[in-house]
């Protein structure tokens, strides 16, 4: 699902807003000039912000791959957090032993036969949002402002169509919690369920055998 999407979706399921709202009218800024409306946004995204760290914290975010190149036995990466460094053959793959180092920047391999290219498993990042990310504006040759959704796909974050529905609790908790604070709390409490209920992340290079290194004689 789109970051603007979801965004649209807390907007209009937690907040009172025109019975007419609608996605295109709301990425396009229909609604900017209500003073309620601005102040709700805000707290979208800090409640939506706080449950993708919920998810990020607690490893239900989905695991992601990339080819890197190899510089003797290091490589630089900046995408998230590693999970498994791999080696890939024709039939089968190697797991790499590896380090982080340099605040997880820097990976350091070490096994002494490092091929120059390796598989990366990783946990994708997840970046602070904020409505600047949902969209952008511009001015086009007369002067007049384009709004242009940004198309941020939270797939790319780790985050599932499947996990929307329960962000989407938890931020509508969020929001009304000084409203009515019972009906919050029963919100909460239906979105920690569903958060618990998501499983963990788990690896897609599970070890299937086991090599003997090296033979021990007593």
């Amino acid at each position: 699902m789109k970051l603007s999407k979801l965004v649209f979706e807390c907007v209009r399921d937690s907040i009172t807003l025109p019975n007419s709202i609608d996605y295109i009218s709301f990425i396009n800024g229909a609604y900017d000039s209500n003073k309620d409306y601005v102040n709700q946004i805000s707290g979208v995204f800090g409640a939506l912000n706080l449950a993708l760290s919920r998810l990020f914290d607690s490893n239900k975010t989905l695991y992601s791959t990339k080819e890197v190149d190899v510089n003797g036995n290091q490589f630089e990466f900046d995408n998230g957090d590693v999970v498994n460094v791999v080696q890939l053959g024709k039939k089968s793959f190697k797991r790499l032993e590896f380090r982080n180092l340099n605040q997880g920047k820097l990976i350091h391999i070490l096994d002494s036969n490092v091929p120059s290219k390796v598989i990366v498993e990783y946990k994708p990042k997840i970046p602070h949002f904020d409505i600047e990310d949902m969209k952008s504006i511009t001015l086009d040759e007369d002067n007049k402002y384009i709004v242009k959704d940004n198309n941020i796909e939270l797939e790319d974050f780790g985050i599932s169509d499947n996990m929307c529905p329960y962000i989407k609790e938890f931020v509508k908790a969020q929001l009304i919690e000084f409203i009515d604070p019972a009906l919050s709390n029963n919100h909460n409490n239906r979105a920690e369920q569903y958060f618990q209920g998501i499983r963990q992340a788990s690896t897609s290079f599970y070890q299937s055998k086991i090599a003997v290194k090296e033979k021990i004689w007593l």
